[in-house]
């Protein structure tokens, strides 16, 4: 499966003269976008499976999980990748990544909801 930012991508090879800071914070975003389309790419993998076995079958038991895990991968991937963007030093907070920003921020109360179950139990 193709990682989503690609080969060429300045994410992979900052230039020279960026601040350790901000290559740190590059190398964040780059594991964040690669591990949400990972686990997009498997969930989507597993959803496909799943659905091929008809209404009728019993998938095999791990089947589910694999789908939960994976979908939960996306959404606290997604998570981190918001709060990365946050913290990169020097980036510019253009009006498209504003929309984009807010747009991840909706994962945010469904995570918080799942990730801190425990404390409602």
């Amino acid at each position: 499966m193709p990682l989503l930012v690609p080969e060429d991508s300045p994410l992979r090879s900052p230039p020279d003269t960026c601040p350790l800071k901000q290559i740190v914070a590059f190398d964040a975003l780059r594991y964040s976008l690669d591990m949400v389309g990972l686990a997009y790419d498997r969930l989507a993998d597993d959803l496909l499976a799943l659905s091929a076995q008809g209404l009728g079958s019993k998938p095999p038991t791990d089947a589910f999980t694999s789908a939960f895990l994976n979908a939960w991968s996306v959404i606290d991937g997604s998570y981190r990748l918001y709060q990365v963007l946050h913290r990169v030093p020097g980036l510019k907070r253009v009006p498209q990544l504003e929309v984009d920003l807010r747009s991840i921020a909706e994962v945010g109360e469904l995570r918080h909801g799942v990730q801190h179950l425990d404390e409602r139990l």
